[in-house]
């Protein structure tokens, strides 16, 4: 069933008896960098790259000066 044949059509090919499929002589991806992109290792990769070149900008972030203003505000009669 997954294959697309009705149950028992792939029986000859077992036994030894039919021929023997053969692969198809090439198979069209397209294009490499969209090949590339589509693979969920590849995305799991870029997704870590982005998160540790974000920890680097906060690591960045932390080596300079902080500078913090406070004030109050206040109105009052007597």
């Amino acid at each position: 069933m997954l294959l697309g044949e009705a149950p028992g059509a792939l029986d000859a090919m077992l036994d030894g008896t039919g021929p023997v499929p053969l692969p198809p002589a090439a198979v069209p991806v397209g294009d490499p960098t969209a090949m590339l992109a589509r693979r969920p290792d590849i995305r799991a990769a870029e997704q870590h790259l982005h998160a540790a070149n974000a920890g680097i900008g906060v690591a960045e972030a932390a080596r300079m000066p902080k500078v913090s203003l406070a004030g109050v505000v206040g109105l009052g009669s007597a």
